[in-house]
């Protein structure tokens, strides 16, 4: 469980950190990010959700409701990620490499919250997250990106 819930972020992060080496991020704020990440996505997404089904119906809309959730849900983690960028502070000093660092920090920082959460609960050890490609998640049937590419 120390694995998965220590190592496997940390080994995330130390690639992503390498992938983005022109990056003149700090680590300090790559942690505020991570957190933000972590905090913004555990507190609105079930926001976006209850607004896109009020009812917790899909009735025969079912399909289209879980896509508008869907779309709800990356806008909620990507909004904050382009406020900062478009920020004054940031705008003409930004580069690409700390763009797409913030970024997956970002939404790595929720999928690694609910992930903690999942496995706080969980009766046998998870096993999800994947060591490459770093920030995956791993399931039975297939192997897929989280939030964080959609964040980036």
């Amino acid at each position: 469980m120390l694995v998965y819930l220590v190592v496997v972020p940390l080994w995330t992060l130390l690639l992503m950190r390498l992938m983005a080496v022109r990056s003149v991020v700090s680590p300090r704020s790559l942690a505020g990010f991570l957190l933000g990440g972590g905090l913004v996505g555990v507190l609105s997404i079930p926001f976006a959700e209850r607004l896109a089904v009020p009812y917790s119906e899909f009735s025969q809309f079912g399909m289209y409701v879980q896509e508008l959730s869907a779309i709800m849900r990356q806008l909620i983690l990507f909004l904050p990620v382009v406020a900062v960028l478009a920020g004054r502070k940031f705008y003409k000093t930004i580069s690409i490499a700390d763009a797409f660092l913030i970024g997956f920090v970002f939404g790595f920082g929720f999928d690694l919250v609910t992930y903690a959460l999942a496995a706080s609960n969980a009766s046998e050890q998870l096993k999800e997250l994947t060591w490459l490609p770093p920030g995956g998640v791993s399931t039975a049937k297939a192997t897929f990106a989280g939030r964080v590419i959609g964040s980036a």
